[in-house]
């Protein structure tokens, strides 16, 4: 049976004995054009089929969500959640997933990828211990962040923590150079294949003080006992060139008093210092010879000359007489004087130490003495006024 609608639509049923179907068709230019078909066995609906092969089949079309409009599911207990906003008014597309997580599955049903309600992401596994953590069988590596600020890089091999690289902000602790091949630690410019900016440290259980690292025919490197037997001795380098002179160093302490030298010449006279104390009375000096000098009755020695001759003069004797003393040293001559217009009637020396004396009248009114050592002595004029 048919049923016509107003216009150009119409139902049409096909009852049979194995499938009855309702049909809703609109008619276009007399033909009939079957657009929806509802399936009494099994309730499937079609759009654009005859045969829909589920709930809800669609075929020769699209689906059209308005902007803003949601795709909604229920939860385990009934309640209804939005889990897709194909386009939001903000024109992004939103997913929710359940409490129990979201995952990604591929065509035989197998987990790839899950995320947790967390956010944390497992691929190969449905159990993600970091935000993301990546499986093989037993073996894991986890990205995290490792506290005190560090983010880092975390392998498991069986389930037994195997190794970590972690990173801290303004550190550069790993870098690859995909473009050449270059792997630098604590640099971010590695010149080699392997660039280290600081200590390294090797352990395998075979490592100690003094032990050198030695390489065999595969290029394995372990730790071996350095050896003590000396290599011959290599040829002497080239002298280098001579390094700039280095700062004046410190003082070094006073060496020891060097031998006496021999004696250099004297000195200039000094001036003459003040007279000393009276010294003791030396030892009489051998004899000299004597030289006696008379004048007849009736006159006097007026004078004496250098050569102890005498100057007779006629008169009596009117003279009154006086000492002149005159001090010495160094071995030079003193001359004792007379004051003026006075005449000397004789002298003497005196003076303590010297064995060997000279001593003259030097003038009419001069008495001269030259000691024979450089001791102090003592000069004296015998004057007649």
């Amino acid at each position: 049976p048919e049923a016509y609608l107003q216009g150009a639509i119409r139902l049409v049923t096909s009852p049979t004995a194995s499938l009855r179907r309702l049909a809703i068709e609109a008619i276009e230019q007399g033909t009939a054009q079957r657009n929806v078909t509802i399936n009494e066995t099994g309730g499937n609906v079609g759009i654009g089929t005859t045969n829909p092969g589920d709930k809800l089949h669609v075929s020769g079309g699209n689906i059209l969500i308005d902007n803003g409009a949601t795709m909604e599911a229920k939860n385990s207990v009934g309640g209804l959640e939005a889990w897709m906003w194909p386009r939001w008014t903000d024109n992004i597309m939103y997913t929710n997933f359940g409490s129990g997580g979201w995952a990604i599955r591929n065509n035989v049903s197998n987990n790839v990828m899950f995320m947790n309600p967390s956010g944390s992401v497992g691929i190969g596994t449905t159990n993600p211990q970091s935000k993301l953590d990546v499986a093989v069988g037993n073996d894991n590596l986890i990205v995290s962040n490792f506290g005190d600020n560090r983010m880092g890089i975390q392998s498991y091999i069986d389930g037994q923590y195997a190794n970590r690289t972690t990173y801290s902000p303004g550190e550069t602790r790993l870098l690859l150079q995909p473009e050449v091949g270059n792997v630098g630690i604590g640099t971010t410019n590695p010149g080699a294949k392997l660039s280290i900016a600081g200590n390294v440290q090797i352990y395998d259980g075979t490592q100690g003080s003094g032990k050198v690292l030695t390489s065999d025919s595969n290029g394995i490197a372990s730790w071996q006992t350095a050896p003590t037997n000396t290599g011959a001795k290599g040829d002497t380098g080239a002298t280098g060139a001579t390094g700039p002179q280095g700062p004046v160093g410190l003082t070094g302490a006073m060496g020891a008093t060097g031998a006496t030298g021999s004696q250099g010449p004297i000195g200039l006279t000094g001036p003459a210092g003040a007279t000393g104390p009276k010294g003791d009375t030396g030892a009489t000096g051998p004899a000299g010879s004597a030289k006696t000098v008379t004048c007849t009755v009736g006159s006097y020695i007026s004078s004496i000359d250098s050569g102890g001759n005498a100057t007779c003069t006629a008169g009596p004797v009117a003279k009154t007489f006086y000492i002149v003393n005159k001090s010495g040293s160094n071995g030079a001559t003193a001359v004792a004087s007379c004051n003026s217009g006075d005449n000397v009637v004789g002298g003497g020396f005196n003076s303590a130490g010297d064995a060997v004396k000279n001593s003259w009248p030097s003038g009419s009114g001069t008495w001269s003495c030259t000691p024979v050592s450089t001791h102090t002595f003592g000069c004296y004029a015998v004057c007649a006024h």
